[in-house]
């Protein structure tokens, strides 16, 4: 009988407390008129359920959970669940909350994210193993516009004449109104794999191609379209199995110019001591009239003055050689950043950064940088970015928390001396094998990163994801 009535007591006091105001306080104060719960301290604080991602991850929340909060331990963030999914709002670390995050709207789109770009309200993210229609891996690229804060899908580009395996989107390039996007397994002619770049003009709000461009000399898997960079009228194109002379993948890289609406190509370039298999091309990135191109183990910087280009610089890192040296290239003003994603004797993939600085005509060797971080096997250095003040190097395989090869970029901001440690971005909801940061775009404010290994569909496909943001 006692124990019915304790009981008894135990619900009443339940429900009281469900129906009415509860002030939790250190000086007796009530709640405020439209609070339920009213937590009032000046020396001690509120924890929340604390959890890892795993933990976080196997609660069966639905939509009628809106509102759950809790501490994932292995983020160092606070997370609150919004009815679709988990997202943090709090970081206990100097990370970068990427709140702005763009699937394609096609479930079954391939590596959406593996090369991005940015150019003020507009972003262009290829998916290279995009499906169309019934063509396997055509390719497609995505454009993006920044409205109110929010980054918008406006349109999905494709080329009208695009064949299976196309792999239209392997490299884009944005700046201003015009997109360039590489399909370095098109057709030139009969030539297999020589490679094409589609550009396309935005006109209001449509894009529509204004040009195809292909290598005057193009043939048989040349490659020409892996890799691309767009700054004011001029395209820079690389082509690394490019066949100069007597030298077999040698490569090569081919500048081309706007004028009103027609673009031709005004200069072929290649290394002045370059050899087969160098792959030159392989990465290449252009500011204004200052071109660099990548290769196996070394890097070019080439500009244009008085019409006239000529190669200005040979880059290599001091003591070891570098095999991968030369995977991503990247120049701003008297600054090259070049990307060596292995240890020298190739032990292990932790990779490593190299910065170059010019002086009159002259590049000279400036200082590297590691990931702030002790693990290995980062892939760091496979992508790079330097505008400005900023270097963005991606660590694509990094293990974040309990997942494996989920990825992270990693920022550096110049502090009026040297490159120093300034954030990492990582996705927050990332899982096993994103590899997050393959694809990296920057204007000098706005970012977009991408995984295109992530968001995988039900049926596992590869369906990649991109993340939007800003430095500040």
């Amino acid at each position: 009988m006692k124990r019915l009535f304790l009981n008894a007591c135990i619900i009443c006091m339940i429900g009281l407390v469900a129906n009415a105001q509860v002030a939790i306080s250190i000086d007796g104060s009530a709640a405020g008129k439209n609070s339920m719960l009213d937590i009032k301290s000046v020396n001690k604080g509120v924890v929340f359920p604390r959890l890892t991602s795993i933990q976080r991850k196997a609660i069966k929340v639905t939509e009628a959970d809106a509102g759950l909060m809790l501490f994932d331990t292995d983020k160092q963030a606070l997370y609150m669940f919004n009815g679709n999914e988990w997202m943090p709002f709090a970081f206990a670390t100097s990370e970068v909350g990427l709140l702005n995050k763009r699937v394609p709207p096609n479930a079954q789109s391939g590596n959406f994210g593996y090369a991005c770009a940015v150019s003020g309200n507009y972003a262009v993210v290829g998916a290279y193993n995009d499906s169309v229609g019934t063509t396997l891996y055509q390719g497609s690229a995505y454009v993006f516009k920044k409205t109110n804060g929010n980054w918008i899908l406006q349109t999905r580009l494709i080329a009208n004449d695009g064949l299976s395996s196309d792999l239209f989107g392997i490299a884009v390039g944005i700046y201003e109104d015009h997109i360039a996007i590489g399909a370095s397994n098109a057709r030139n002619g009969n030539s297999i794999s020589a490679g094409a770049v589609y550009i396309f003009k935005r006109t209001e709000e449509s894009w529509n191609l204004e040009a195809k461009v292909f290598a005057s000399d193009g043939a048989v898997n040349y490659k020409f379209g892996i890799s691309l960079g767009l700054h004011g009228n001029f395209l820079l194109i690389g082509s690394p199995a490019a066949k100069v002379g007597t030298n077999v993948e040698q490569g090569a890289a081919y500048v081309f110019y706007r004028s009103g609406a027609t673009w031709y190509e005004q200069k072929k370039l290649i290394a002045n001591d370059g050899s087969a298999n160098a792959r030159f091309g392989n990465s290449v990135a252009l500011n204004y009239t200052d071109f660099i191109v990548g290769g196996t183990g070394v890097a070019y910087v080439f500009t244009k003055a008085l019409n006239i280009y000529y190669q200005e610089g040979k880059l290599i890192p001091t003591g070891s050689v570098y095999a991968s040296f030369g995977c991503s290239v990247s120049i701003s003003g008297n600054k090259a950043v070049v990307g060596a994603y292995t240890q020298p004797d190739g032990s292990n993939n932790s990779g490593v950064i190299h910065l170059f600085n010019r002086t009159g005509t002259t590049w000279t060797y400036g200082s590297n940088i590691n990931a702030f971080t002790s693990k290995s096997d980062l892939r760091f250095g496979l992508t790079v970015l330097i505008k400005g003040d900023y270097i963005f190097a991606a660590a694509s395989q990094e293990d974040i928390g309990d997942f494996d090869l989920q990825g992270s970029v990693y920022l550096y901001k110049w502090n009026g001396s040297y490159f120093e440690y300034f954030k990492r971005i990582t996705d927050p909801n990332g899982t096993i094998a994103d590899r997050f940061g393959n694809g990296i775009g920057f204007d000098g404010n706005s970012f977009v990163i991408g995984a295109a290994y992530g968001s995988r569909n039900a049926g596992s496909v590869l369906r990649g994801s991109v993340f939007f943001g800003s430095v500040e």
